[in-house]
């Protein structure tokens, strides 16, 4: 079972119906080496809180958003926002794959200032010794919904998305696993 931080039965509270479902999935899907963390503050100024932070020694960090939405909801989408309708009014709001690629980024950031956690030496020096990588989660959408819509792998590439139809109960664990490492895109020996 994968570690939660604080533990998961304290954040569920917290947690929309999509968010609680896929914590579920972490939690009994992973090992207990994944650090799970939900809704953490990662800014300095406290201004951006990923849905989930994921950290695995042998794979690296990772930042999802989780989006309870109905594909009818949505009414437009572009690489930096999305018009989705709630209540009866359109809001516009960040995309997701977006909004975790620029947490991971500052997180990134942040990590960097700790020369332990650098490599000194090779191709690589100065950046992380460890991979990170970025993805949405959809736990109302379906793959097959989005197969045919012009455009939505360019925004949601299938290796950086979790769909509804891939986090059920009866999942197998390494196939859940699977999932969550091809959410990295780089992996070190």
């Amino acid at each position: 079972m994968a570690t939660f931080i604080p533990v998961l039965n304290s954040c569920k509270s917290k947690m929309t119906p999509g968010e609680l479902r896929f914590a579920t999935r972490l939690h009994t899907n992973l090992d207990e080496d994944f650090y799970c963390w939900f809704d953490i503050a990662i800014g300095g100024d406290k201004s951006r809180y990923p849905d989930f932070m994921i950290l695995n020694a042998d794979l690296g960090l990772l930042s999802i958003e989780v989006k309870d939405w109905k594909l009818d909801n949505i009414q437009s989408i572009d690489k930096f926002s999305v018009s989705l309708l709630v209540g009866g009014a359109v809001k516009r709001l960040a995309n997701p794959m977006e909004q975790s690629r620029q947490c991971v980024y500052k997180i990134v950031q942040r990590l960097e200032r700790d020369a332990d956690l650098l490599r000194h030496t090779g191709r690589y020096q100065g950046q992380l010794k460890f991979p990170y990588g970025f993805g949405v989660v959809f736990p109302n959408i379906s793959s097959e919904q989005v197969a045919s819509i012009d455009g939505w792998d360019d925004l949601f590439p299938a290796h950086r998305v979790i769909y509804q139809d891939q986090m059920t109960e009866s999942i197998d664990s390494d196939d859940f696993r699977g999932l969550i490492e091809n959410f990295f895109d780089v992996r070190f020996g």
